[in-house]
């Protein structure tokens, strides 16, 4: 856990994931996240086989307990899109 500037952020897995060609790579990117993959090339997961790399999640609120429950929240929402939930 690192927090930064008020922002905690929380990382499952942050990663390039390496072409092989063995599988291929399908970017995880909710409709309400399409924007931000737009404009950065930011997908909040991707998808390989049955492995899901999903990045970091953040929460701005205030309040540490409130931004556990955000960043938990928007791990499932995530992995809920991937078809892990």
């Amino acid at each position: 856990m690192m927090k930064l500037g008020g922002w905690i952020a929380a990382g499952l897995v942050v990663s390039a994931i390496a072409a092989s060609g063995a599988e291929a790579q399908e970017r995880i990117v909710p409709e309400r996240m399409q924007g931000i993959y737009d404009t950065y090339h930011y997908a909040p997961a991707v998808k390989v086989g049955n492995t899901i790399y999903a990045s970091g999640v953040v929460a701005g609120h205030p309040d540490p307990e409130t931004q556990f429950r955000q960043i938990f929240e928007g791990i499932r929402f995530v992995l809920g899109e991937a078809g892990a939930g």
